[in-house]
């Protein structure tokens, strides 16, 4: 039988995972990102990794037998990893205090 790991390794290889949203929390320093793997959407925010499979949802995060991931979201781990700077934020698009990204908002007034 094949692993959960070894699912997770073909689905990255197979190109199944696409970002979604990668959100930095430039504001409250939480990092919420969402992926769709196949048919599947899988979430973190604080941390904590989620997908809406059957098997996810059916074993659960931190019951009696402890926490679980599913193969989708190891697959996800797995591309966060090949894919480095996914995660990195663009210094160039720091947001002025009303909240816009256009650098040159701050300098016409």
């Amino acid at each position: 039988m094949i692993s959960r790991i070894e699912k997770a390794i073909q689905i990255v290889n197979k190109e199944e995972v696409k970002p979604l949203l990668i959100d930095h929390g430039l504001y409250n320093g939480d990092v919420e990102l969402q992926f769709q793997v196949g048919e599947y959407l899988v979430s973190c925010v604080d941390n904590l990794f989620r997908c809406n499979c059957q098997d996810f949802n059916n074993r659960g995060v931190n019951q009696d037998l402890g926490s679980f991931t599913c193969k989708h979201c190891l697959a996800v781990i797995g591309f966060i990893m090949n894919n480095p700077n996914l995660l990195a934020i663009n210094d160039s698009l720091k947001s002025c205090a009303d909240g816009c990204t256009d650098c040159n908002h701050c300098l016409e007034g």
